[in-house]
Parts: structure tokens; sequence; C-alpha cells
């Protein structure tokens, strides 16, 4: 069955796309042929056209999109709604010339051929070197695709998010691609440049670009604007000045000294290449290489799905800081049997490898996973996972963001036994950045002063390894909240320090942007700012468990509890075997203490408690809430804890550090300590 144009003959063929279809998204959604707009009002006809249309897939089941649309209604009933937008479509679609969509058995069909996306005429734009009108004009195009449309349902606002996070990051990185090419005239990579700064104020990179092209057209006065609205946006988002190197770039400029174009240093793209040697050599940090997986049995799998698990899974390892991974250009290709996987991994000069075999039965996929050391042939982890073929599409995303979820732990701890019992003097920094993450979570003073020592050994072998730093401000965060901070203040500025050089040298780190965000809350109390840092954190990284992580706690200090609890269930889910999950629990915890559910802020607690005794802000929570549910005896024995590892404390000092705006939730907190006990 087709909806739009329906010919009696076949002679009438090559009139059917005669007609053209555009497809706005930007805003508020609306579709036209041939100039006269269409399905006005019709928001799921829109909804609908607008999800075939931007996924780019083959097709879509009927059962998948009333899902996605009338989730929150009986599958009798949403099945219904589905077949009266079809037919509202097919009535407003049938006089003109285009046929979008054919509908075949159970599956709906986009004719892509047969319409024009906006978004899509952006992206194709902007990789021919052109600066796009829209982008120009809207700089915050991504957030406004499909306005008003986060209101469908739970399903289709998770997709709408993650879609606009994709395409946020597509233009960021196409418009990097573009203002860096040796190729484009220079005043063209002006304007694409300038776009970057419109699309991301944070974007230092960019501003470095118009800087210098600027400055060497003879417009110093552009240059030093564009350096002056950096150093505005960076103190009032982030608290932090531009980089030492975009400072001095500002000075030759005002000073004279500058009139050629300097090479930005090399950064890792989402698809990441092989380090250099020199940078392996200060950092250390492991390289592994996806393999495209094994077809075994006698039913064919399609090619695109196993490519597709490469490509997805070195993408979303590439935006971490480690491990390091092969470029899936250097690896899709690689036929399975040919060589053996280890020897490809070490000519490609990894230090692991994922590899795998999928077979196919009927309408099931089985898959089998497996992470493997290249010089111990040691198998680090494996896992198998069932899907089936209406699936195929949505599981492939899923699959590569579980390898990758799970993948970087096993890498972690596989290389945390190669350190233990090796000197300092002998570890690199990606090590010895390790081995204190894993002493600064056991939660005691004495091995928190051993991890500082460590991480500022790392610090002078990789002056540019981010997970040193991030480390650095989880150790400060965590001698804080523990009441272990011998000067406060000074422990404070180190922990921005420690962020804000994080930050400068990975602009686009959803970790470190999202744990600024947190301790602006904790520490500041600026909700607005910390807000503004976790949308740009999960614009980065929208599926880092840790980033989810930081942004719970605000949302229970600012009210929005369902959210709160959301996103630290999401972080759990994302990395159940994570080593410092008490953490996770703990946040999970706040927000349902926050949301008046006193026995699941327990519950959660109490896990907390049981992986970790000495994490005194949990134990703090979890005696409150039980004390809130009458469990005297089980609360104060919490408290007794609590005085063990900070007899300083009195929860009269908990006024100056609580961050709840409710300020009844902070008397009703202050009044369950003190009835667990805590001295006041």
């Amino acid at each position: 069955m087709q909806i739009g144009h329906e010919s009696q003959d076949n002679s009438a063929e090559d009139s059917i796309c005669a007609e053209d279809a555009f497809l706005s998204v930007v805003g508020a959604a609306s579709l036209s042929v041939s100039g006269q707009r269409v399905l006005q009002g019709k928001r799921k006809c829109l909804a609908l056209l607008s999800y075939l249309a931007l996924n780019r897939e083959a097709g879509t089941t009927r059962e998948h999109m009333a899902g996605l649309l009338w989730g929150d209604s009986p599958e009798r009933q949403a099945r219904a709604s589905l077949r009266q937008a079809l037919s509202d479509m097919r009535h407003a679609l049938g006089p003109f010339k285009v046929q979008l969509l054919t509908i075949d058995h159970d599956v709906l069909i986009l004719n892509h051929g047969s319409i024009r996306i906006d978004v899509i005429d952006l992206a194709n734009d902007l990789e021919a070197g052109k600066v796009p009108d829209l982008l120009l004009s809207k700089p915050n195009l991504a957030e406004e695709i499909l306005a008003g449309f986060d209101d469908l349902s739970q399903d289709y606002t998770s997709w709408l998010r993650e879609f606009r996070a994709r395409f946020q990051e597509r233009l960021s990185r196409g418009l990097r691609d573009q203002y860096q090419s040796d190729v484009l005239p220079l005043k063209v990579r002006r304007s694409i440049a300038e776009a970057a700064t419109l699309l991301d104020p944070l974007n230092e990179e960019a501003h470095r670009i118009v800087m210098q092209l600027a400055a060497m057209e003879g417009d110093v006065g552009t240059a030093l604007q564009t350096y002056a609205r950096l150093f505005d946006v960076l103190g009032e988002k982030l608290g932090m000045e531009p980089s030492a190197r975009t400072q001095d770039l500002a000075v030759k400029i005002k000073m004279g000294h500058f009139d050629h174009l300097e090479p930005e240093p090399a950064q890792e793209t989402q698809v990441a290449a092989v380090a250099g040697t020199q940078d392996r050599e200060r950092s250390a940090a492991p390289t592994v290489a996806i393999l495209p997986l094994h077809s075994i049995g006698p039913d064919t799998v399609p090619d695109f799905f196993t490519k597709g698990i490469v490509e997805d899974t070195v993408c979303l390892l590439a935006t971490l800081h480690e491990p390091r991974v092969i470029s899936s250009n250097s690896t899709r290709d690689i036929r399975a049997g040919e060589v053996q996987s280890d020897d490809v991994a070490r000519t490609l000069g990894a230090d692991y490898f994922v590899s795998g075999m999928v077979r196919k039965a009927g309408a099931n996929f089985h898959l089998s996973v497996q992470l493997s050391d290249v010089r111990s042939g040691v198998v680090e982890w494996a896992r198998i996972y069932d899907v089936t073929e209406k699936d195929l599409f949505d599981v492939q995303f899923d699959v590569a963001q579980s390898i990758a979820q799970k993948l970087v732990p096993s890498l972690r701890s596989a290389e945390l036994r190669r350190a233990r019992g090796s000197h300092p003097n002998d570890l690199s920094a990606y090590h010895l950045a390790l081995v204190a993450r894993d002493m600064v979570f056991r939660l005691d003073r004495t091995s928190l002063d051993e991890a500082e020592g460590l991480l500022n050994l790392a610090a002078q072998r990789d002056q540019e390894f981010v997970p040193t730093f991030l480390t650095m401000a989880d150790l400060y965060s965590i001698r804080l909240g523990q009441g272990w901070s011998a000067d406060r203040g000074n422990d404070r500025l180190l922990l921005e320090q420690a962020l804000g050089k994080a930050i400068n040298l990975n602009e686009e780190s959803g970790r470190a942007l999202a744990m600024l965000g947190h301790n602006f809350t904790i520490l500041r109390r600026d909700y607005q700012q910390a807000q503004a840092l976790f949308a740009r954190a999960l614009a980065n990284s929208p599926n880092d468990a840790e980033t989810l992580m930081w942004s719970s706690p605000t949302l229970s200090f600012t009210g929005d509890y369902q959210k709160a609890i959301k996103r630290a269930e999401d972080a759990i889910s994302l990395s159940p075997n994570d080593p410092i999950m008490f953490r996770y629990e703990h946040f999970l915890s706040i927000a349902h203490y926050a949301a008046g559910d006193f026995s699941s802020a327990a519950h959660w607690g109490t896990s907390s408690f049981q992986r970790n005794a000495h994490y005194t802000s949990n134990l703090r929570m979890t005696a409150a809430s039980l004390a809130a549910l009458g469990k005297t005896d089980d609360a104060k024995e919490l408290a007794q804890r609590v005085m063990e590892v900070d007899p300083e404390f009195r929860v009269g000092s908990v006024l100056k550090k609580l961050s709840f705006q409710d300020e009844s939730i902070e008397r009703r907190y202050i009044e369950h300590l003190l009835k667990a006990g805590l001295p006041e």
C-alpha cells in the first residue's frame, strides 16, 4: 500500500515524484509539497514522518511506531491511533504526485528519494564546504529540532534527545573538519569557524581560528573582540579563563607579532586513529581494536549489522579518554578467518582486541563477544547476546553500547593488575592515575594522601592526560565530603583547578563538565550554572554513566525528583559492575529521600553502605532515612559509624553545606539526623 500519489497504471510511473516534498524539522515541524503546506496541525503524523526521515532507516514496524508515539496507551488503542494517522497522511497527500510512504506487510518504508529535509540539506552543505544560512541564523539549531514535540511520549522524547545530541556532534565535527581544511579559502574557513562559535560559545579552538584568520586579514579589532567574548563566556559559564595557548595567541595579536596561521594541535576525532608513539609513551593508556564479528552457520548475516556494531562501538569508545581505540577505517574490512585475530591486533599496535561470532538461525541472531589481551592471550571478558531479526535495527546500537560500557571496567581491571607491585617510577601516567583512582575510592585518609602523591607524579609525567585531573577532582571532592580537609578553601580551589585543567584539555569532556556542575551546586549553590553545565555535558556524553550520575543530585536539590531518580537509575543500568557503585546508589538514595520515599532511600543507602562502609555522606543520608522510618536502632548504628569516620562531625555544621532549595526538606533532614543520634 502506498501513501501519496496512487497511479492507476504504469504509464504514470514517471510522474510520481514530479512534485517536491520538503520536511522542515527546525522549530515547529512542517511538510510542504510543491510549496503547499500539508498535515497542518497533525502533530503525530509529522512526528511519525520526522522519525522515519531522520533515522534514515530502511523500514520500521507498525508495532514499533505505535509504541513510540502512543506508548502510554493500551496496545489496541495505540494501533488504532496509528491507523488513523496513516489514513490522515494518505488523505492529505493523495492529490499530489509524490509517493512518500510504502506499507509492506507490517513495515513502514519511507521513500527517502522523494523528500528533502532541512537539517539533512544543512549537513550536506556543510560537508561540501558551504556555510549554511540556517546555522548562522539559529545558533541553538540542534536544540530546536522538533521543538514542541518533547511531550508526545517518553520513548519519543528519549529518541528525540538522543538525535539532537548526535546531530549537534555531527555539526560540531563537520564544522571542525571544514575550518581545519587546507583546501578551502581562508575567508570561507573564517565564516565556518564563526558558525562553530555560534553553535558552541565554549568552543575554544573555533575562537582561536577566528582570531588567527581575522588577524591575518588585518582585522585586529574582530580578533580581539572574539577573544573578549570567549573570555567572558568561560568566566560566566565555567568560572575559568581561556587556555594558555589562546591567551598567548591574544598577546601575539596585540603585539602585532602575528601574520600566519598556526596549526591546531591534533585531537582525537569521534572515530579515533592510533595514537602517536610519543603520546603513548607519556600516558601509555591501552589501545584496543574492535574487529568485525565472524559470521558462522548456514544463514547469511547482513554485512551492515556486523560492520555497524564495529562502527558504533568505536565511536562510543572514542568519546571517552580511555582506552585508545583503533579507527574503524582500519578494522571494518578485515575478513575473519584470513589471519589470526591476535596477529591483526598486534599489527595494528593494539594491546587488546574485541572479537566474536554471530550466528543467524531463522529470525534470531546469537552473538558471542570477548575481550582478549594481545600480550598474554588471556580472555579478560566475554558476553553473549540474543536478538531477533525484527529488533535488528534497534539493537545494533544497544549491543555496541553494551560492549563499550562493559569493556572499559574490564580493561581497567586488567591494567590495574599489571600496575600493582610496580614501583611508581616505572609506571606511566595512565597506570599512576589508575592506581591512584583505586586508592581514592578506598575512602581512608592514608590512601587518599598516597593517591595525591601518585596523581602529582602522573601530572608531571604527562600534563595533557585528562583522567589524571578527573581523579584529582574526585580526590578533593571526597576529602571535602568526608570532613577530612585541613583547609577547605584550598581543597575547593584545587578541585576546581583540576576540573578546569581537564576541560581546557578536552572541551567536550562530559564527565568533567558534569562533575564541575555538581560542585557548582554543592559548593556554590549556583543551580543555574550547574544546569547549563549538565546540558552541555549530556549533549557531549548522553550515554556515559558517570555524566548521568553527576547530574542526579542537583535535580534532587532543585525539586525535580523523578528526573533525578531516572538519571541515577540510568547511570546504574549503564555501569552495573562499576567499582564505585556505592556512589551511584547513594545519589539514588538522595533522590528518593528528597521525594519523600524513605523506604527506597533506606534500601539504596543500605546497599551503598554494604559496598563501602566509609562513605560518610551516604552514612548520614541512610541514617536519616532509617530514622524517618522509625528504625531508630539501625539509624543509631550508622550514626555511630559516622562519628568513627569523622569524629568532628556536628549536625549544626550540615546547615552550611546543604543544597536543598526547599527549606522544609532541609529542616526534615536535620530532624532525622538528630533522631538518629548524631550530635547537635
